[in-house]
This record gives structure tokens, sequence and C-alpha cells, in this order.
């Protein structure tokens, strides 16, 4: 089985990338269509962001949540 891992699925009619590392059991969905952002993670099955909302009510009403995927250039914004 391999270490990491990515998929790509529809949530809510928008595509989402799952990012997946087996050691740690470790799921990040992130989400072009909400700014790129990071809005569910999880280790172990326990959540580690605070996600207030199903994905489809957050790209309605967009609130503070998530994590802006940054890279590379994090300090140039």
């Amino acid at each position: 089985m391999a270490r990491y891992s990515t998929t790509q699925f529809m949530e809510a009619g928008v595509p989402v990338v799952r990012l997946s590392e087996a050691d740690s059991q470790s799921e990040l969905l992130v989400s072009p269509a909400f700014g790129a952002t990071a809005y569910d993670f999880r280790v172990a099955g326990q959540p580690v962001l605070w996600a207030p909302a199903p994905l489809a009510d957050l790209l309605a009403r967009p609130r503070l949540c998530g994590n802006p995927i940054l890279a590379p250039w994090a300090n140039r914004i």
C-alpha cells in the first residue's frame, strides 16, 4: 500500500481533492472551488480543523474557516 494517495471526487457539485497519508491516518480535503481551501482535516478520524458546516453550506455562505493553501509563496500575499 502506498504511503501517500490522492483521489478526486465531487461534493456539493464541486470538485474536491482528498490527500491521504497512511502512517498517521491523516486525511485532508481541499476544494479548488472554495479558494483552494483545506476545509476538512482529520487524523485517525478525529477532526483537526474547525468546520462549521458541510461544503455545500460553506460555498453558499462563506465564513472564516479552513486553511488556504499558500504554497509555495505564503509570504507574498
